[in-house]
């Protein structure tokens, strides 16, 4: 009987080093399932927007008592200024529309930056809509957009994940400048607008 009981003691004890074997393992696949690593929101990104917001308004005052033609000509030398320092100090890829001009006319300019590892950007203005080819490099692109009602609608769409962010801007009657901006990170969309986002 007591050799029995023995070697019932060292299967009980095979069986319970199993177990607890058993348990790390399970314990080291749900930490490892678990791990989650999060990316900081891209602080260069919204600096940028900051800039824009703050230089773009003051080229806006600053030309507001001239014609249009000498506010789009100070709008459009500020953009390409502006589209250096872009190149400089973003380095995700992004979109950006920005919205200028005199609303009286019934149309505005809108001026389109994006920079894109792969795919298309396509930015749509109602009907109208800027197509620009990822390549890596700051691409531009240009139009003019019919105003009805002093307002406008744009419509960015990312070219990794397809997401669509859509915004109506409200123009003034006169000197407009409005932007938006996009750009994406892993699952997470960031957007900037010196307007109040819907």
């Amino acid at each position: 009987m007591e050799s029995i009981k023995r070697g019932q003691n060292k299967k009980a004890q095979f069986y319970i080093i199993a177990a607890v074997i058993i348990i790390f393992v399970v314990i080291g696949f749900a930490a490892v399932v678990n791990y989650i690593q999060v990316k900081e929101e891209p602080k260069k990104f919204y600096d940028v927007g900051d800039v824009l917001e703050i230089e773009g308004i003051k080229v806006v005052d600053n030309s507001g008592y001239v014609k249009a033609k000498n506010l789009n000509e100070a709008i459009n030398t500020f953009l390409g200024l502006f589209a250096n320092y872009i190149k400089e100090n973003i380095n995700e890829d992004f979109t950006m529309v920005i919205v200028h001009g005199n609303a009286n006319s019934g149309r505005v300019n809108v001026s389109v930056y994006s920079r894109a590892s792969s795919g298309k950007v396509n930015v749509f203005f109602g009907s109208t809509s800027v197509s620009l080819q990822g390549s890596g490099q700051l691409q531009q692109g240009q139009a003019q957009i019919n105003v009805r009602e002093n307002s406008a609608e744009i419509t960015l769409q990312d070219p990794t994940t397809g997401l669509e962010v859509t915004q109506t801007v409200q123009l003034l009657e006169d000197n407009n400048f409005a932007f938006i901006m996009t750009t994406s990170s892993g699952f997470n969309q960031y957007i900037q607008s010196n307007l109040p986002l819907r």
